[in-house]
This record gives C-alpha cells, structure tokens and sequence, in this order.
C-alpha cells in the first residue's frame, strides 16, 4: 500500500521509562485504538545492535525484579530533519518475548487504562457522589483524573445493593475498572486514557463545529484538510433492525421503600409507557436512581443502540492525525450513508514492507439527538 504522501517521511522512536531507547529501530507495530470499554493496546517488534545479550542496556530492564510497570512510549515526527516528537502512545509493558539470535523483541503493551483493569477493590465507597467515586478511584493508583460531569450520592446504596446480588451475579463490581465504567456509563461518559490521565468526560456525539470533520475521499477528489482520509478500501453496513420500532426500558428500584419506576426511549423520545411499536425491547435495570439519572441512562443506551444502523469501515494509507472521537464525512455515494460519522475505533499498523496503514470503523451517533 502507498503511503499517504503527508506521512511518508514519518519516523518513529520508542521510549521506556521516560528515556529514548537509541541503536535500537521499530521493525513493525500494531495499535488499536477505540472508545469502547477497553484500553488501547500495542503490539511492537524492535530489532537492532542494542539488542545483543553481551552488551545491552535494554535488556538488563526485562532481566531484573520490575517492581513498578515499564512505562513505554510510542512517539512519531514528520519529516527526517530534528522537531517535536508526538506521543502516539504511552502506556505500560505487559509482556516481551526475546529472540537473541535474530535479535528482535516483541512487547506487548496497553494504556494507563489497564491499571484500573488490573487493580482490584480494596476499600469500600460510601458518603461519595459520583464524580469523587471516579477521582477517587483513579487517583488511587497514582493517576490524574479528569471528571466533568455531577451526579448524586452512589456510595452507601450502591453497596448494599452490590451485596444484595453479589451471590448469584458473581461480583458484577470487581475491579476499580468495574466501578468507575458503571459510573461512566450511567451519565454518559467515555472513559479513556492519555498518558498517565484518565478522562471521564460526556461522551461527543456532534462535531463541535465544521473545522473538526475529516472527509473519506474515495472519488479522486483533493485533501483539504488534515484530518481527510484517503480509503482505498470500504465497507458500509446497514443494520436494519437496529432502530426500526425499538423501545429502550430503564427501570430503577428502592428496596428500602420498595418503590420501583421505569422510562422508555425510542424514535418518539422518552416516555413513561411502553410504546405500541412492535419493535424489540432492551431492557436494563439500574438501582437506586433518580428520575432525571434513569431518564440520561435511557437515551444513552437508545443511542448505542442506534449507532448500529449506520456503519462504515474505510482502510487506506495512515493519517495519524485521526483517532477515536474525531469525526469523518462520506459523501458521493447518494445513498443514505452520506452522513457524519464519528470514528469508533482505529487499528493503526506500521512495517517496512507495507508503511502505513488504518482500518478506522465509523459509526452514526446522531441519533436521539433531538
């Protein structure tokens, strides 16, 4: 595959601990990105004269007790002559696998995101709102929070209830990452990583404005900006049942008063009964809520729904400007998936034989909007 003429004299390093590993070139990687419940994840195969047995620094950091996670950076700098390094990645070690007669290793990594995915809960969570839940629980492992939304108290019910089920649900909250994603999800959040920050911000369903859209051009037309993708390859889906006549049902419950209320969503907007659509019905039930948090959890959950109608996959040259959340326009199909579309993942992968390449997936996340 060519490379898209903006990157080809991309160059990349790596650094560990905070330190530019020299002699040593990256062979291949491969990363995922995307803003699902998952951290992002990096597969890279190093190789170079830094790498033999006799005499090697690196080395010597997989050799000895790693006490603290290797921290790893992926940066990148367009053009050969010296500027700014961009940080592509930056997360810790989870394995390498050494070869010392090719002298070549193979690391796999994942974003600050894991730490909450690894560590387990310790300590109980009462008289916290939810906002200081998550900024608790993240600064916790000696990372920096950014939280932007409010919500009310979630910690003393939240636990009676989680003890009331946690027999036969077999401890839905185990893990820091558990909680802190049940509360993202609740009012709306994406939960990421950049660096050694970890956001929990209103997940952006609409560009902001005009400037922040990329185009997919396919059709010959020109680059205009830099977020444009040129896609040599693509792939559009429409899942038909996604939204036709579907219903939404959040129910929250108090045992303690044993009062129980529900919410629908669908194509009609909220409603306090079920509607007569014959479409399917997703049901999820969520304890102790408000009605104005059972009403934001319902057309959250209709719109990860209904990002499911609309869906293109478009691979090409690499543009590393785009990432998850960003936004892409298709156009010049005349068909009904000319729209925005929000970018939902993005596998990016690098090796000298084939340069740079994306397979980004986009979705519609425009629905329920108004």
């Amino acid at each position: 595959m060519i490379s898209d003429e903006r990157w080809r004299s991309t160059v990349f390093r790596f650094l560990i601990n905070g330190t530019p590993v020299m002699n040593v070139g990256i062979v291949k990687f491969t990363l995922f990105q995307s803003r699902y419940s998952r951290a992002s994840s990096l597969s890279v195969d190093i190789a170079g004269k830094e790498l033999d047995p006799d005499n090697s620094a690196i080395l010597s950091l997989f050799g000895v007790t790693v006490v603290n996670p290797l921290d790893f950076q992926l940066q990148y700098m367009r053009g050969s002559s010296a500027g700014a390094w961009t940080t592509l990645f930056h997360g810790v070690v989870d394995s390498a696998v050494f070869n010392p007669l090719k002298k070549i290793m193979s690391l796999e990594c994942r974003d600050y995101l894991a730490r909450l995915i690894d560590s387990r809960i310790s300590r109980s969570w009462l008289n916290l709102d939810a906002r200081e839940l998550v900024e608790v629980a993240i600064t916790s492992l000696g990372l920096t929070p950014s939280v932007q939304f409010d919500g009310g108290m979630v910690g003393q019910f939240w636990q009676i209830e989680h003890k009331r089920s946690s027999t036969t649900t077999g401890n839905r909250l185990q893990s820091i990452f558990d909680v802190v994603r049940s509360t993202a999800n609740s009012f709306g959040c994406d939960l990421y990583a950049e660096g050694r920050g970890i956001f929990c911000v209103p997940a952006v369903v609409a560009p902001a404005n005009v400037t922040s859209i990329g185009r997919i051009i396919w059709d010959g037309g020109c680059r205009d900006s830099d977020l444009d993708f040129h896609a040599q390859d693509i792939q559009l889906s429409r899942d038909f049942s996604a939204v036709a006549n579907a219903v939404i049902q959040v129910s929250s419950w108090d045992s303690r008063q044993r009062t129980e209320n529900s919410i629908y969503m669908s194509a009609a907007g909220l409603s306090d009964t079920l509607p007569s659509a014959d479409g399917p019905l997703h049901g999820f039930r969520v304890p102790g809520r408000r009605q104005a948090d059972v009403e934001q959890i319902a057309q959250e959950k209709y719109r990860l729904v209904a990002a499911h109608q609309w869906v293109a996959e478009v691979t090409g040259p690499g543009n590393l400007k785009l990432k998850p959340r960003g936004f892409l326009n298709f156009s010049g199909s005349d068909s009904g998936w000319d729209r925005t579309y929000s970018i939902d993942a993005v596998e990016t992968s690098f090796s000298l034989q084939s340069g740079l390449v994306q397979r980004i997936t986009l979705r519609d996340r425009s629905a329920g909007l108004t």
